[in-house]
């Protein structure tokens, strides 16, 4: 823990305040004002590093970038343009049907106690969708599902190889679907995807310059808006993430409005930061990638 709080101290002071600054990013915004965006594109080993979490001090402090911007991550400037490019308006006022993909027992694999109420979250605030689980969770049953439904949610294991990053993957019934596997899909008007798994937004040391990891696969895939992981996360503080997160999205579809993943995906962070501010790698794994 230390260690990563001073690395989140370090990244403020080399990296951050002073984009921030150079932004005129200076404070946090007044109540009812909106937040600014900021898209970070890291390369090479910075790439494994939470630069949306820098900050040192306590959660008043005002020494925080989730206090004074919304962060995204892109893996190139190419792959934000193509994925601005790809929203619709098509599902606005509409609720979404999503797939979920639920895993909460899987062969040769740790239980997820979590997982059962991802599936009845999304349930409660999507009906309509459809839900792939034990068994029926295969890698073709999944890639042949992921074509009807715009919105798919992953609630499974994830494996990061650091070395050969192409194989790593989200761990289903009977194997992976790997990062090779995602890009090669080409549903149908996707929109959103919520890959609730260990390290999915991890990539390989060996490529550390290249976008090999499961988030960027999702964007090749047409996904535009991808939520994913720098690191294992604690289950029942992710189930509380993912609560807050659709929440947060079903509101902006009973509006109207067009979804703000990152917004959506910034206040239970930002909630969970002031809650552990010394325990960062509870908090600071997730993040969102796309416009």
């Amino acid at each position: 823990m230390r260690t990563l709080s001073g690395t989140l101290g370090r990244l403020w002071d080399t990296v951050a305040e002073p984009v921030l600054g150079h932004l005129g990013l200076d404070a946090q915004p007044a109540a009812g004002e909106p937040w600014p965006r900021l898209w970070w594109c890291p390369t090479g080993l910075l790439s494994f590093l939470p630069l949306h979490a820098a900050g040192r001090g306590g959660p008043d402090s005002g020494t925080w970038v989730m206090d004074r911007a919304v962060s995204s991550y892109t893996p190139t400037l190419r792959a934000l343009a193509r994925a601005r490019a790809g929203l619709t308006a098509g599902a606005r006022g509409t609720r979404p049907a999503p797939l979920v993909v639920a895993l909460a027992e899987t062969p040769g694999a740790a239980p997820l106690p979590g997982v059962a109420r991802e599936a009845e979250v999304l349930a409660e605030l999507f009906p309509g969708g459809r839900l792939l689980s034990g068994p029926d969770a295969t890698v073709d049953a999944v890639g042949g599902a992921l074509e009807a439904h715009p919105w798919v949610h992953f609630s499974c294991h994830g494996v990061s190889e650091l070395l050969t990053p192409s194989r790593s993957g989200l761990v289903l019934y009977d194997g992976r679907l790997t990062v090779s596997d995602a890009a090669a899909r080409r549903p149908a008007a996707p929109e959103l995807a919520v890959l609730s798994a260990c390290s999915a937004s991890r990539g390989g040391t060996r490529l550390s310059d290249e976008a090999v990891q499961l988030a960027a696969a999702f964007q090749l895939a047409g996904y535009p808006h991808v939520i994913g992981t720098l690191w294992p996360v604690a289950d029942k503080l992710a189930t509380r993430v993912t609560e807050a997160f659709y929440g947060a999205l079903a509101k902006d579809v009973s509006g109207g409005r067009p979804i703000d993943p990152a917004a959506a995906l910034h206040a239970p962070v930002r909630a969970l930061r002031d809650r552990y501010t010394a325990a960062p790698h509870l908090w600071a794994a997730h993040i969102h990638t796309g416009p």
